[in-house]
């Protein structure tokens, strides 16, 4: 049967336990990624100060490292995952935009020569939405700082769609109208899977 990995399977790939520690030590040592690496710092430190966003990076640097070394070393046939590199790429700028595509283009063309044969699904909600889902998370789970206002909130999620729009515009394969009845979403999701498993 296929192999099936989902995000933590590729996360804590080659990890003796499932510590965070332990997975940012290991991609220390991953040196081939060096220049990929300066490029996402460099891409961050331009548009974020905040040590949230330099989470992201640093998320962004490990997860391509772990996806490249499955993909090297075929160790799945597919993985699915509810979250990747378009949104880690996305959220490098926490209090501006990547707007333009050039900009994240080394990133961007860097992890698609690695790894051809990935799928960018891209789940659409609106803003009032996505900060409602925000507020209601608890404060070490959230994606910006607790404290911001609702009006800066809403700046920072602003800047994080054209962020995305940037990367999705790059490569994107398939958007999902999450505000649709659920049903709709699984069925157009399932079918493109299915097409993309076929493709190889």
């Amino acid at each position: 049967g296929l192999r099936v990995a989902d995000r933590n399977a590729i996360y804590y790939l080659g990890c003796r336990n499932r510590r965070k520690g332990i997975a940012v030590g290991k991609m220390a040592l991953k040196f081939r990624h060096y220049g990929l690496y300066r490029k996402i710092i460099a891409l961050n430190r331009k548009h974020s100060k905040g040590l949230i966003s330099l989470r992201y990076a640093f998320r962004l640097m490990f997860f391509f490292s772990q996806l490249e070394e499955a993909e090297r070393k075929k160790l799945f046939d597919a993985a699915l995952m509810d979250e990747g590199l378009a949104q880690y790429t996305s959220a490098l700028a926490d209090q501006g935009a990547i707007s333009d595509t050039a900009e994240a283009e080394p990133v961007l063309s860097a992890i698609e020569n690695a790894m051809p044969h990935r799928r960018i699904v891209r789940c659409e909600i609106s803003l009032s939405e996505a900060a409602r889902r925000i507020q209601s998370r608890k404060a070490v789970a959230r994606r910006f700082n607790p404290g911001l206002g609702a009006e800066e909130l809403e700046k920072r999620l602003r800047n994080r769609e054209k962020s995305l729009n940037t990367v999705c515009g790059y490569s994107c394969d398939l958007k999902l109208d999450m505000e649709r009845p659920i049903q709709e979403s699984e069925e157009k999701l399932l079918s493109f899977v299915r097409q993309a498993l076929l493709e190889g």
